[in-house]
């Protein structure tokens, strides 16, 4: 069984802080030189342009800062209220297959939003968990990775009680016809601690502390 530190912040963490450091750990763990790690963590309110980004899909008018990122996908936001988690593992030592490390991610927040009553589903063609509200589609979580050398970095993020006004500003993952809900939103009161515990509940990875 892998060794794996479990990493949680308090405070809001920098953006590029946050990359800076995952960079430097995946460098360790490429060389087997420091643990696997996971890391709960939230943003201060930003967008991030990932590798399939789309300038035009940020609003001119949009008053957050935005970062371009290594990570899969388009367009997103990060804020407080959101859970992210960050992801460090070495693939190499459980299964060498980028889809099966996305499904695994997916199921992860599947079960854990069941936890709350919540049915999270996806979606053909559309990354992401994803849940019916009022008979239309509405994104709940999302997912951009990046994968170096079989060691994974990025990972989830998890709406719990963002600002959802923050969206208006961008076209969500590309995808202008879908809206973006929250745990909050959905009539769920429960902190980040809570979701927290039900996530490490729910891990689907071999990882020991």
């Amino acid at each position: 069984m892998n060794s794996c530190e479990w990493k949680s912040q308090d405070d809001l963490v920098g953006y590029e802080d946050a990359q800076q450091w995952m960079k430097n750990r995946v460098f360790s763990l490429q060389k087997r030189e420091a643990q696997e790690c996971v890391w709960f963590l939230e943003h201060p309110s930003l967008y991030t342009l990932g590798t399939s980004g789309k300038e035009k899909d940020v609003s001119t008018s949009a008053t957050l800062p935005t970062f371009r990122t290594g990570r899969g996908g388009q367009v997103t936001y990060h804020g407080p209220g959101q859970r992210i988690v960050y992801l460090m593992l070495d693939l190499k030592t459980r299964r060498q297959d980028l889809h099966w490390y996305i499904s695994t991610l997916e199921e992860w927040l599947i079960q854990t939003l069941k936890h709350f009553g919540v049915k999270g589903e996806r979606r053909l063609g559309r990354v992401g968990i994803w849940v019916d509200k009022e008979g239309h589609d509405y994104k709940i979580a999302a997912l951009g990775v990046r994968v170096q050398k079989w060691v994974t970095s990025h990972g989830i993020a998890l709406n719990v009680n963002p600002d959802l006004e923050a969206y208006k500003d961008i076209v969500a993952c590309g995808l202008p016809q879908y809206g973006v809900t929250s745990l909050a939103d959905l009539g769920i009161s429960v902190t980040l601690s809570e979701v927290d515990e039900v996530l490490k509940e729910t891990f689907p990875f071999r990882c020991v502390s």
